[in-house]
């Protein structure tokens, strides 16, 4: 077994083995998400799984073994509180969609859909796996956004912020304090598409030089060139 990933269901986190060779499947533990319906995973520079749960608002980090088995939950961070409210039939809450963190490891930006409009800056502790709220603690969007997935740029200067409701975001990051700056916000299906879109990913080329916008409504794919 030469590779492994990390999959998520309705309650829980599993960890999977992976045959390269023969693209077979093991699978090695399952562990209690530590929330209802986790949205996503994903895993440090130290090996620690996060994991984002929408229904009740919570984050849970859990050590990845040297095994590549997950073990119980390290951490579980959850906001709470009352939501924008900004669009009629959407969760007043706090619903958390994802977590990344910096590309140096000491900051988890969580990204909250459409409850907060904010996305949270917290600091990392790499020994514990726990988080606390960040100095500053956040940055907005504009109302209504729903803030989903973010990707940071290759120089680690600049955060782009996909929103599930309302275009996208750019962010300049202060690399020492984790703080973030609004820089523009632009839309990401064409300004005459009016039937409703849904922002659903983003990633940056390896190159560094383009960005990809994922479109749910419009069925397409952006592109932007980044300027460096």
């Amino acid at each position: 077994m030469k590779s492994k990933i990390i999959r998520a269901n309705k309650r829980r986190s599993q960890r999977v083995a992976i045959d390269s060779a023969a693209g077979g499947c093991q699978l090695l533990n399952i562990v209690v998400s530590g929330d209802r319906y986790p949205t996503y995973l994903a895993v440090d520079c130290d090996r620690s799984l996060r994991s984002g749960g929408k229904l009740f608002g919570g984050v849970a980090i859990f050590p990845v073994l040297k095994d590549g088995r997950l073990g119980e939950v390290a951490s579980y961070t959850r906001k709470t509180g009352p939501g924008s409210g900004v669009n009629p039939g959407t969760p007043g809450a706090p619903h958390p969609h994802s977590v990344e963190l910096s590309p140096d490891n000491r900051f988890a930006n969580r990204q909250w859909d459409i409850g907060l409009d904010k996305l949270l800056v917290y600091g990392f502790d790499t020994a514990t796996g726990t988080l606390t709220p960040n100095d500053p603690p956040s940055a907005d969007v504009p109302p209504g956004a729903g803030p989903r997935h973010i990707a940071f740029s290759a120089n680690a200067r600049f955060l782009y912020s996909i929103n599930e409701l309302h275009l996208r975001c750019r962010f300049a990051y202060d690399v020492p304090t984790g703080g973030l700056r609004h820089l523009q916000t632009i839309s990401t299906p064409p300004k005459d598409f009016t039937s409703g879109n849904s922002g659903a990913e983003v990633k940056i080329s390896a190159s560094g030089k383009f960005l990809y916008c994922s479109n749910r409504g419009h069925n397409s794919i952006a592109v932007f060139s980044i300027d460096q």
